[in-house]
């Protein structure tokens, strides 16, 4: 029996290391390049590095409007960058100031993601940035966060009171839940051991649970205005997710969801009505 057992336990680590390594290796791969940039629609960009000491370069964009002494701040999700959320949202560039940028680990930017675990640190050097170096234009931010980048702004949301309201899509309520439907849906891996495995060493590499850092445990101090956007159809992250964080909130919110809309697809289905409905809430919170 002890013979068996041992068996079974080398096999069962040979399985979960298997997997973490083919997993560590598909995340590091998910990276694709940008392709659209500012001037595809016209507008002028600065562009900007933030070093992150330790971790690498932050690279960003940022589009000035001289009318206006707000900005908006956006963080795309996994597999994603800054050019794919600056071709849904490049509308708003004659009412605000925007500022686009890659992750840690994606576009353009150097270093290394940590699945959710250190996004929002980006997103606290980005804000440092801004504030120290374009003060005047930031006088008031807001924070747009899509998928991964919603989970990240919800945690920066409740550790920090420097931005004024929160614009979110796809947002997830449990990190394992996400990251187990979306690497179903991708490589049709199981959540364990393969998933359980890979998060376990990320786990013990970064000394926290990663799980409780995500929206379920964050929202309820979320306490400035949020709007949540989400598609019907999404099977990643399902519509009721994005209830149960609406729940949580406790300030001002407004979850509009876009019926035929997939993960991350709302701006598609929605059309002109996607950046008028971020134009709206801005208008009344920002």
């Amino acid at each position: 029996m002890n013979i068996f057992l041992l068996v079974l336990t080398v096999l069962f680590l040979v399985l979960v290391f298997s997997a973490y390594r083919s997993l560590r290796y598909y995340f590091r791969a998910k990276r694709p390049p940008v392709v659209v940039f500012p001037q595809d629609f016209g507008l002028t960009r600065e562009d900007v590095r933030i070093p992150v000491p330790g971790r690498g370069v932050i690279y960003g964009w940022f589009i000035a409007n001289s009318s206006s002494t707000k900005t908006i701040v956006f963080a795309h999700g996994f597999a994603m960058n800054k050019g794919e959320i600056l071709k849904r949202t490049y509308t708003l560039a004659p009412y605000y100031n925007l500022f686009y940028f890659d992750f840690l680990g994606a576009g353009e930017s150097q270093g290394r993601t940590h699945v959710g675990y250190s996004e929002p640190e980006d997103i606290s050097a980005v804000i440092h940035y801004l504030k120290e170096h374009k003060p005047q234009t930031t006088q008031k931010i807001a924070l747009y966060g899509i998928s991964q980048g919603a989970g990240a702004s919800v945690r920066y949301a409740a550790e920090h009171q420097d931005i004024a309201c929160l614009i979110l899509e796809a947002v997830y309520f449990s990190f394992k839940d996400i990251a187990k439907r979306w690497i179903w849906k991708r490589k049709k891996t199981p959540y364990f051991p393969s998933v359980y495995g890979y998060l376990l060493f990320k786990e013990i590499k970064l000394r926290c649970k990663l799980d409780s850092l995500s929206p379920r445990h964050m929202a309820a101090k979320v306490s400035i205005p949020v709007l949540l956007i989400h598609g019907g159809n999404d099977t990643i992250s399902p519509l009721a997710n994005a209830q149960k964080v609406y729940d949580l909130l406790s300030g001002p919110k407004e979850l509009w969801v876009v019926k035929q809309a997939g993960h991350t697809s709302c701006s598609k289905e929605a059309g002109g009505a996607y950046p008028d409905k971020i134009r709206s809430f801005l208008e009344s919170y920002f």
